[in-house]
């Protein structure tokens, strides 16, 4: 399997394991679904992390 053809779900993305785990599997450029309770409280640190990640892949 190529790294473009390696996907992951997240659930519980917005903080401890969970974030921890999205941003490591995103730094090596795995197609990341991450999922969160509350989408109108998003925390800051998933925020930066999926601005970076959009910049990396032109998604945004």
């Amino acid at each position: 399997m190529t790294k473009e053809n390696q996907r992951a779900i997240v659930v519980g993305a917005s903080r401890g394991i969970g974030l921890g785990l999205a941003r490591e599997l995103l730094n090596q450029h795995w197609s990341v679904i991450a999922t969160i309770r509350d989408t109108s409280q998003v925390p800051a640190d998933l925020n930066q992390l999926l601005s970076a990640a959009s910049r990396q892949t032109g998604i945004g």
